[in-house]
């Protein structure tokens, strides 16, 4: 799906790929962790002027680095001078943030690139004394491991923790294969970088967010995103989407079992693995998983063959990492028909996999 958050005007899709346009950034698609807060139309508060404080915001569906990415935001990084600790902007093939404090929720994950905006010096992280910008990779914060140098966030080292909005914007250029930063419209990092077959070993799917954090000293950091164009790696298209996260019934129909109960069918396996990328992506629902069979047979064998079925189906999104706590299945067997039995088409619609989500109580 190519998200660009600004004026409405198309939707469409192509096999699992959607083009779309939006008027507001859908503060829905993002997860929140730890101090983290909507703050506003299209702004997060990351901490507040606390010690000690971190959170994070990642938009929840994944992204293709084989397309370019555009972002332009405005970051607030506090009003005290020497407070700590920054903003993380990061790519990172899971939905997971890195540890606090110094690490800014950047430290330790592996592997990642990270644009650190850091208004703290942590000496033995051979910190500058001014507020600076630098590119990291896998999590490493010392910036003897950077990619680049870190260099002043603003080119006349004036202190950015000014109690003002800063402009940022990050782009990626597949095919020249760089990296750039902005921030107040100044280019401070250009950086060719073999971002999809070195950094991520040629896997270009990955997640994109912001992390920050504070420590002994503190400041309050917020995000205000306005716009951003990416190109995401849909589940499924929009409309499918938004029936699924309503508890509508989604129907694999005519799904093909061997003798021990694989699942045979290419089409099915990849309707499952959209789900998976679904159920990912939203770890707040929950899924219950119904098989259902034809007529043919005793009523009995069916009932088991159903739930042995619907069983084989969660073991395969456990397989792709779901949690078995958020997955119920049941086997319902011939009952609940949504066609007549009496044709072979009517048949092949009884013998299906049903799903539902539903969101976890909190």
């Amino acid at each position: 799906m190519r998200v660009s958050f600004l004026l409405t005007t198309f939707l469409f899709c192509t096999g699992f790929l959607c083009s779309a346009q939006k008027k507001f950034v859908d503060l829905k698609e993002f997860i929140l962790s730890a101090d983290a807060k909507q703050d506003g139309a299209q702004c997060f508060s990351l901490t507040p002027a606390e010690t000690w404080k971190g959170g994070s915001v990642w938009y929840r569906n994944q992204i293709d680095l084989r397309q370019s990415f555009d972002m332009e935001l405005e970051v607030h990084l506090g009003c005290k001078d020497y407070g700590a600790d920054g903003i993380v902007f990061i790519f990172h093939p899971k939905l997971k943030t890195g540890y606090e404090g110094e690490g800014i929720g950047f430290g330790g994950l592996v592997p990642s690139i990270g644009i650190e905006m850091d208004t703290y010096q942590n000496h033995h992280l051979n910190d500058p004394s001014y507020d600076h910008v630098a590119l990291m990779r896998d999590g490493r914060i010392n910036h003897h491991a950077g990619i680049t140098e870190p260099i002043p966030l603003k080119s006349d080292l004036s202190d950015v923790e000014d109690c003002k909005a800063h402009k940022v914007r990050v782009q990626w250029n597949p095919q020249t294969k760089i990296l750039n930063f902005q921030f107040d419209k100044s280019s401070r990092i250009s950086q060719r970088i073999e971002l999809v077959d070195d950094v991520f070993k040629g896997d270009p799917i990955v997640y994109w967010g912001f992390t920050a954090a504070t420590g002994g000293e503190h400041n309050r950091h917020r995000v205000c995103i306005e716009k951003t164009d990416f190109l995401e790696v849909a589940s499924f298209d929009y409309d499918t989407k938004q029936e699924l996260l309503s508890s509508k019934k989604y129907i694999i129909e005519d799904v093909e079992f061997g003798l021990k109960n694989e699942i045979l069918n290419a089409d099915d396996i990849k309707e499952l693995d959209n789900l998976a990328k679904l159920m990912n992506s939203y770890p707040e629902y929950s899924m219950i998983i119904e098989g259902h069979t034809d007529n043919q047979g005793p009523i009995k064998e069916n009932a088991l063959r159903s739930q042995e079925q619907a069983e084989a189906v969660v073991k395969y999104l456990q397989s792709k990492g779901i949690d078995p706590k958020r997955l119920t299945f049941y086997g319902l067997g011939e009952d609940y028909p949504i066609a007549p039995n009496e044709s072979k088409e009517g048949r092949a619609k009884n013998r299906r996999i049903q799903v539902f989500m539903q969101k976890n109580r909190a």
